[in-house]
Protein backbone atom coordinates (compact mmCIF):
# COMPACT_ATOMS: atom_id res chain seq x y z
CA UNK A 1 0.00 0.00 0.00
CA UNK A 2 2.99 1.94 0.63
CA UNK A 3 4.04 1.71 -2.65
CA UNK A 4 1.14 2.10 -4.58
CA UNK A 5 0.42 5.87 -2.49
CA UNK A 6 4.06 7.04 -3.34
CA UNK A 7 3.61 6.23 -7.37
CA UNK A 8 -0.02 7.82 -7.05
CA UNK A 9 2.10 10.95 -5.74
CA UNK A 10 4.49 11.34 -8.70
CA UNK A 11 1.69 11.09 -11.48
CA UNK A 12 -0.29 14.17 -9.81
CA UNK A 13 3.22 16.24 -9.71
CA UNK A 14 4.01 15.37 -13.79
CA UNK A 15 0.34 16.00 -15.10
CA UNK A 16 0.75 20.09 -15.20
CA UNK A 17 3.73 19.34 -17.57
CA UNK A 18 1.72 17.35 -19.59
CA UNK A 19 -1.23 19.78 -20.01
CA UNK A 20 1.76 23.08 -21.00
CA UNK A 21 2.73 20.37 -24.32
CA UNK A 22 -0.73 19.42 -24.80
CA UNK A 23 -1.84 23.21 -24.99
CA UNK A 24 1.43 23.74 -26.93
CA UNK A 25 0.54 21.15 -29.72
CA UNK A 26 -2.73 22.76 -29.65
CA UNK A 27 -1.55 25.80 -30.64
CA UNK A 28 1.08 24.48 -33.29
CA UNK A 29 -1.93 23.09 -34.98
CA UNK A 30 -4.27 26.16 -35.21
CA UNK A 31 -1.41 27.98 -36.32
CA UNK A 32 -0.87 25.66 -38.76
CA UNK A 33 -4.45 25.33 -39.84
CA UNK A 34 -4.61 28.78 -40.34
CA UNK A 35 -1.19 29.29 -42.08
CA UNK A 36 -2.42 26.61 -44.78
CA UNK A 37 -5.95 28.31 -44.97
CA UNK A 38 -3.84 31.60 -45.74
CA UNK A 39 -1.75 30.21 -48.50
CA UNK A 40 -4.80 28.12 -50.23
CA UNK A 41 -6.49 31.98 -49.99
CA UNK A 42 -3.61 33.45 -51.33
CA UNK A 43 -3.28 30.58 -54.29
CA UNK A 44 -6.73 31.13 -55.06
CA UNK A 45 -6.84 35.23 -55.27
CA UNK A 46 -3.44 34.55 -57.82
CA UNK A 47 -4.71 32.04 -59.76
CA UNK A 48 -8.40 34.16 -59.99
CA UNK A 49 -5.77 37.17 -61.39
CA UNK A 50 -4.11 35.25 -63.76
CA UNK A 51 -7.12 34.23 -65.14
CA UNK A 52 -7.28 37.84 -66.48
CA UNK A 53 -5.18 39.24 -69.35
CA UNK A 54 -2.04 41.60 -68.76
CA UNK A 55 -2.89 45.32 -68.07
CA UNK A 56 -2.04 47.54 -71.14
CA UNK A 57 -2.05 50.93 -72.22
CA UNK A 58 -2.54 52.39 -75.51
CA UNK A 59 -0.41 55.22 -77.02
CA UNK A 60 0.57 56.32 -80.20
CA UNK A 61 4.28 54.97 -81.72
CA UNK A 62 6.66 57.78 -83.02
CA UNK A 63 9.61 56.97 -85.22
CA UNK A 64 12.62 59.10 -84.02
CA UNK A 65 13.91 61.67 -86.94
CA UNK A 66 17.57 62.37 -87.29
CA UNK A 67 18.21 66.51 -87.78
CA UNK A 68 21.29 69.27 -87.58
CA UNK A 69 21.27 70.75 -84.56
CA UNK A 70 22.98 74.28 -84.25
CA UNK A 71 23.76 74.97 -80.38
CA UNK A 72 22.81 78.65 -79.49
CA UNK A 73 23.29 80.84 -76.87
CA UNK A 74 21.11 84.12 -76.12
CA UNK A 75 22.63 87.86 -75.33
CA UNK A 76 21.14 90.90 -75.51
CA UNK A 77 20.75 93.21 -78.38
CA UNK A 78 20.33 96.82 -78.67
CA UNK A 79 18.26 98.16 -81.16
CA UNK A 80 19.78 101.09 -83.48
CA UNK A 81 18.55 103.29 -86.69
CA UNK A 82 20.67 102.94 -89.16
CA UNK A 83 20.28 106.84 -89.61
CA UNK A 84 19.84 109.12 -86.18
CA UNK A 85 20.57 112.66 -86.07
CA UNK A 86 20.50 114.44 -83.16
CA UNK A 87 19.79 118.02 -84.20
CA UNK A 88 21.14 121.01 -82.20
CA UNK A 89 21.71 124.81 -82.83
CA UNK A 90 25.50 126.16 -83.67
CA UNK A 91 24.72 129.46 -83.24
CA UNK A 92 22.50 131.52 -80.74
CA UNK A 93 19.54 133.18 -82.12
CA UNK A 94 16.04 133.96 -81.94
CA UNK A 95 13.10 131.50 -83.79
CA UNK A 96 11.65 132.95 -86.66
CA UNK A 97 9.92 130.03 -87.65
CA UNK A 98 8.92 126.41 -86.85
CA UNK A 99 8.25 123.95 -89.83
CA UNK A 100 7.98 120.44 -88.40
CA UNK A 101 5.35 119.02 -85.89
CA UNK A 102 6.39 117.19 -83.29
CA UNK A 103 6.78 113.78 -83.85
CA UNK A 104 5.70 114.22 -87.40
CA UNK A 105 7.49 112.68 -90.97
CA UNK A 106 9.70 115.03 -92.21
CA UNK A 107 10.82 114.93 -95.86
CA UNK A 108 14.94 115.98 -96.73
CA UNK A 109 14.95 119.58 -97.22
CA UNK A 110 12.48 119.90 -95.49
CA UNK A 111 13.07 123.53 -93.48
CA UNK A 112 12.33 122.93 -89.94
CA UNK A 113 13.54 125.79 -87.62
CA UNK A 114 14.43 129.02 -89.01
CA UNK A 115 16.30 131.20 -86.30
CA UNK A 116 16.44 135.12 -87.21
CA UNK A 117 18.67 136.50 -90.02
CA UNK A 118 17.07 140.09 -90.69
CA UNK A 119 20.28 141.03 -89.70
CA UNK A 120 22.24 138.84 -91.66
CA UNK A 121 20.26 139.67 -94.49
CA UNK A 122 20.67 142.91 -94.11
CA UNK A 123 24.65 143.30 -93.73
CA UNK A 124 24.81 140.36 -97.35
CA UNK A 125 22.43 143.20 -99.24
CA UNK A 126 25.72 145.85 -98.14
CA UNK A 127 28.27 143.24 -99.15
CA UNK A 128 26.70 142.35 -102.52
CA UNK A 129 26.84 146.84 -103.39
CA UNK A 130 30.42 146.49 -102.32
CA UNK A 131 31.47 143.54 -104.15
CA UNK A 132 29.74 145.17 -107.50
CA UNK A 133 31.65 148.36 -106.60
CA UNK A 134 35.21 146.30 -106.33
CA UNK A 135 34.48 144.17 -109.47
CA UNK A 136 34.21 147.27 -111.53
CA UNK A 137 36.91 148.64 -109.81
CA UNK A 138 38.86 145.75 -110.19
CA UNK A 139 37.94 145.95 -114.10
CA UNK A 140 39.10 149.22 -114.85
CA UNK A 141 42.58 148.72 -112.94
CA UNK A 142 43.01 146.02 -115.45
CA UNK A 143 42.18 147.82 -118.32
CA UNK A 144 44.61 150.21 -116.90
CA UNK A 145 47.19 148.29 -116.23
CA UNK A 146 46.75 146.71 -119.88
CA UNK A 147 47.60 150.75 -121.27
CA UNK A 148 50.55 151.11 -118.48
CA UNK A 149 48.58 153.65 -116.56
CA UNK A 150 48.35 152.08 -113.51
CA UNK A 151 50.75 150.22 -111.82
CA UNK A 152 51.02 146.49 -110.37
CA UNK A 153 50.59 147.58 -106.92
CA UNK A 154 47.56 149.26 -107.49
CA UNK A 155 46.62 146.42 -109.51
CA UNK A 156 47.08 143.94 -106.66
CA UNK A 157 45.09 146.08 -103.81
CA UNK A 158 41.74 146.67 -106.06
CA UNK A 159 42.13 142.14 -106.67
CA UNK A 160 42.75 142.07 -102.78
CA UNK A 161 39.71 144.53 -101.96
CA UNK A 162 37.53 142.19 -104.26
CA UNK A 163 38.83 138.78 -102.81
CA UNK A 164 37.89 140.65 -98.81
CA UNK A 165 34.11 141.54 -100.05
CA UNK A 166 33.51 138.35 -101.51
CA UNK A 167 34.94 136.86 -98.99
CA UNK A 168 32.39 138.29 -95.97
CA UNK A 169 29.67 137.08 -98.59
CA UNK A 170 29.98 133.72 -97.98
CA UNK A 171 30.98 134.56 -94.26
CA UNK A 172 27.57 136.22 -93.89
CA UNK A 173 25.89 133.12 -95.78
CA UNK A 174 27.31 130.56 -93.86
CA UNK A 175 25.74 132.44 -91.03
CA UNK A 176 22.31 132.35 -92.47
CA UNK A 177 22.48 128.77 -93.69
CA UNK A 178 23.66 127.99 -90.01
CA UNK A 179 20.74 129.57 -89.09
CA UNK A 180 18.70 127.50 -91.13
CA UNK A 181 18.16 124.00 -89.81
CA UNK A 182 16.71 121.90 -92.31
CA UNK A 183 16.11 117.74 -92.75
CA UNK A 184 19.20 116.59 -94.39
CA UNK A 185 17.12 112.71 -95.05
CA UNK A 186 13.77 111.83 -95.14
CA UNK A 187 13.04 111.09 -90.97
CA UNK A 188 10.67 110.90 -88.17
CA UNK A 189 10.88 113.74 -86.19
CA UNK A 190 11.42 113.48 -81.84
CA UNK A 191 9.03 115.56 -79.44
CA UNK A 192 9.73 119.39 -79.25
CA UNK A 193 8.61 122.96 -77.45
CA UNK A 194 9.84 125.15 -80.35
CA UNK A 195 7.69 128.26 -80.60
CA UNK A 196 8.48 131.14 -82.63
CA UNK A 197 10.52 134.17 -80.45
CA UNK A 198 11.75 131.92 -78.19
CA UNK A 199 15.70 132.21 -77.76
CA UNK A 200 17.82 129.45 -78.63
CA UNK A 201 21.38 129.81 -77.05
CA UNK A 202 23.57 127.21 -79.49
CA UNK A 203 23.90 123.72 -78.90
CA UNK A 204 20.09 123.77 -78.00
CA UNK A 205 18.78 120.08 -78.80
CA UNK A 206 16.17 120.69 -81.31
CA UNK A 207 14.70 117.43 -81.83
CA UNK A 208 16.00 113.74 -82.81
CA UNK A 209 15.82 112.30 -86.53
CA UNK A 210 15.25 108.72 -87.38
CA UNK A 211 15.87 107.92 -91.00
CA UNK A 212 12.30 106.24 -92.36
CA UNK A 213 14.56 103.34 -93.78
CA UNK A 214 12.63 99.96 -92.98
CA UNK A 215 15.40 97.90 -91.86
CA UNK A 216 17.23 98.59 -88.39
CA UNK A 217 20.62 97.65 -86.86
CA UNK A 218 21.04 95.68 -83.89
CA UNK A 219 24.34 95.65 -82.29
CA UNK A 220 25.75 93.52 -79.54
CA UNK A 221 28.88 92.21 -78.26
CA UNK A 222 30.34 87.80 -77.71
CA UNK A 223 32.94 87.09 -75.48
CA UNK A 224 36.68 86.82 -77.71
CA UNK A 225 36.12 82.99 -77.13
CA UNK A 226 32.83 82.85 -78.55
CA UNK A 227 32.78 81.34 -82.08
CA UNK A 228 33.81 84.00 -84.33
CA UNK A 229 30.49 85.42 -86.57
CA UNK A 230 31.26 86.52 -90.05
CA UNK A 231 28.97 88.88 -92.61
CA UNK A 232 25.96 87.28 -93.69
CA UNK A 233 25.49 84.79 -91.32
CA UNK A 234 21.83 84.35 -89.80
CA UNK A 235 20.87 85.04 -86.86
CA UNK A 236 17.39 84.16 -85.16
CA UNK A 237 15.93 87.51 -82.99
CA UNK A 238 13.61 87.21 -79.81
CA UNK A 239 11.21 90.28 -79.78
CA UNK A 240 8.21 89.72 -76.98
CA UNK A 241 6.33 86.62 -78.70
CA UNK A 242 8.36 87.08 -82.11
CA UNK A 243 10.59 84.98 -83.82
CA UNK A 244 12.18 87.10 -85.95
CA UNK A 245 15.67 86.67 -88.63
CA UNK A 246 18.54 88.81 -88.87
CA UNK A 247 21.98 89.12 -91.15
CA UNK A 248 25.23 90.16 -89.58
CA UNK A 249 26.25 93.11 -91.37
CA UNK A 250 29.73 94.13 -89.78
CA UNK A 251 31.83 93.51 -87.15
CA UNK A 252 34.43 95.41 -84.99
CA UNK A 253 38.22 95.72 -85.59
CA UNK A 254 39.17 95.08 -82.23
CA UNK A 255 38.18 94.22 -78.80
CA UNK A 256 36.42 96.20 -76.51
CA UNK A 257 39.08 97.31 -73.79
CA UNK A 258 36.85 96.78 -70.88
CA UNK A 259 35.35 93.78 -71.12
CA UNK A 260 37.68 92.37 -74.13
CA UNK A 261 34.77 91.38 -76.04
CA UNK A 262 34.03 91.52 -79.82
CA UNK A 263 31.19 94.28 -81.37
CA UNK A 264 29.03 92.66 -83.88
CA UNK A 265 26.04 94.60 -86.04
CA UNK A 266 23.45 92.56 -87.41
CA UNK A 267 20.09 93.85 -90.17
CA UNK A 268 16.98 93.68 -89.50
CA UNK A 269 14.73 93.80 -91.99
CA UNK A 270 11.58 95.70 -92.48
CA UNK A 271 8.45 94.54 -90.85
CA UNK A 272 5.76 94.87 -89.12
CA UNK A 273 8.10 93.97 -85.50
CA UNK A 274 7.58 97.29 -83.80
CA UNK A 275 10.51 97.70 -82.57
CA UNK A 276 11.96 101.09 -81.76
CA UNK A 277 15.69 102.09 -81.73
CA UNK A 278 17.11 101.81 -78.17
CA UNK A 279 14.92 98.91 -77.71
CA UNK A 280 16.67 95.82 -76.48
CA UNK A 281 16.29 92.52 -77.52
CA UNK A 282 17.26 89.11 -77.23
CA UNK A 283 19.50 87.51 -80.40
CA UNK A 284 20.20 83.54 -81.19
CA UNK A 285 23.41 83.60 -82.35
CA UNK A 286 25.33 79.64 -83.33
CA UNK A 287 27.74 78.67 -79.66
CA UNK A 288 29.35 75.84 -81.49
CA UNK A 289 29.26 74.26 -84.84
CA UNK A 290 26.17 72.15 -85.98
CA UNK A 291 25.76 68.81 -84.86
CA UNK A 292 23.50 65.29 -85.00
CA UNK A 293 20.58 65.10 -82.94
CA UNK A 294 17.34 62.77 -82.66
CA UNK A 295 14.20 65.06 -83.06
CA UNK A 296 11.31 63.74 -81.15
CA UNK A 297 7.51 65.31 -80.25
CA UNK A 298 7.73 66.81 -76.62
CA UNK A 299 4.49 64.66 -75.42
CA UNK A 300 7.10 61.35 -75.96
CA UNK A 301 9.35 63.39 -73.12
CA UNK A 302 9.04 62.36 -69.41
CA UNK A 303 11.14 64.15 -66.66
CA UNK A 304 11.32 63.10 -62.87
CA UNK A 305 14.19 63.32 -60.28
CA UNK A 306 16.06 61.20 -62.10
CA UNK A 307 16.08 63.47 -65.15
CA UNK A 308 14.43 63.05 -69.06
CA UNK A 309 13.60 60.04 -70.57
CA UNK A 310 11.51 58.23 -73.06
CA UNK A 311 9.83 54.91 -73.40
CA UNK A 312 11.35 53.02 -75.93
CA UNK A 313 9.19 50.32 -77.70
CA UNK A 314 10.39 46.86 -78.34
CA UNK A 315 8.77 43.26 -78.60
CA UNK A 316 9.90 40.56 -76.22
CA UNK A 317 10.73 37.17 -77.01
CA UNK A 318 7.02 36.67 -76.88
CA UNK A 319 6.54 38.81 -79.57
CA UNK A 320 4.56 41.18 -76.96
CA UNK A 321 5.24 44.87 -77.06
CA UNK A 322 6.48 46.35 -74.13
CA UNK A 323 7.51 49.51 -72.88
CA UNK A 324 11.22 50.24 -71.72
CA UNK A 325 12.25 53.21 -70.25
CA UNK A 326 15.25 55.28 -71.76
CA UNK A 327 17.17 58.16 -70.27
CA UNK A 328 18.02 60.67 -72.70
CA UNK A 329 19.86 64.03 -72.64
CA UNK A 330 18.04 67.08 -74.12
CA UNK A 331 19.56 69.59 -75.93
CA UNK A 332 16.68 71.83 -76.63
CA UNK A 333 12.53 72.37 -76.50
CA UNK A 334 11.23 74.04 -79.29
CA UNK A 335 8.11 74.38 -81.57
CA UNK A 336 6.13 71.16 -79.68
CA UNK A 337 9.54 69.44 -80.45
CA UNK A 338 12.90 68.29 -78.49
CA UNK A 339 16.24 67.93 -80.09
CA UNK A 340 17.95 64.66 -77.98
CA UNK A 341 21.85 64.80 -78.24
CA UNK A 342 22.04 61.07 -76.76
CA UNK A 343 19.77 57.69 -75.32
CA UNK A 344 18.50 57.76 -78.83
CA UNK A 345 19.06 56.79 -82.49
CA UNK A 346 17.35 57.94 -85.85
CA UNK A 347 14.86 55.05 -86.27
CA UNK A 348 13.97 53.81 -82.85
CA UNK A 349 10.28 53.41 -81.99
CA UNK A 350 9.16 55.65 -78.75
CA UNK A 351 6.03 56.22 -77.32
CA UNK A 352 4.36 59.48 -78.34
CA UNK A 353 0.92 60.67 -77.09
CA UNK A 354 -0.03 58.74 -74.15
CA UNK A 355 3.50 57.97 -72.64
CA UNK A 356 2.52 59.21 -69.43
CA UNK A 357 0.85 56.36 -68.75
CA UNK A 358 3.50 54.24 -69.11
CA UNK A 359 5.57 52.45 -66.53
CA UNK A 360 9.05 50.27 -67.07
CA UNK A 361 7.61 46.66 -68.98
CA UNK A 362 4.63 47.10 -69.19
CA UNK A 363 2.72 46.01 -72.04
CA UNK A 364 1.67 48.28 -74.99
CA UNK A 365 -0.99 48.78 -77.81
CA UNK A 366 -0.26 50.73 -80.13
CA UNK A 367 -3.11 52.95 -81.82
CA UNK A 368 -1.75 52.83 -85.17
CA UNK A 369 -2.36 49.31 -87.06
CA UNK A 370 0.64 50.33 -89.54
CA UNK A 371 3.00 51.30 -87.17
CA UNK A 372 3.07 47.90 -85.63
CA UNK A 373 6.27 45.42 -85.97
CA UNK A 374 5.61 43.09 -88.52
CA UNK A 375 5.62 39.11 -87.45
Amino acid sequence: DCHGVSLMTTNTKQSPAKRWLLALGAIVLVIAALAAFKVQEIMGAIAFAQSFPEPSETVEVHVVEGAHYQPVQKVYAEVVAPRRLELRTELTGVVAEVGFAAGAAVEKGQLLVQQDVREEKARLQALKARELLAARTFSRNQTLHREKRLSEQALDESRAELDSVRAELTQVQVQIDKKTLTAPFAARAGIHHLEPGQLLPAQTHITTLIGLEPSLWLEFELPQTALQLKPGDAIGVQADSSELRATIVARDAELSASARNLRYRAELEGGDHGLLPHAVVKVLVPASEPRQVALIPDTALRVDQLGSYVYLLGEDEKGVIRANRRQVEVASRRNNAVAILSGLEEGDRIAGMGAFKLRDNIKVSVSDPAAEPQS
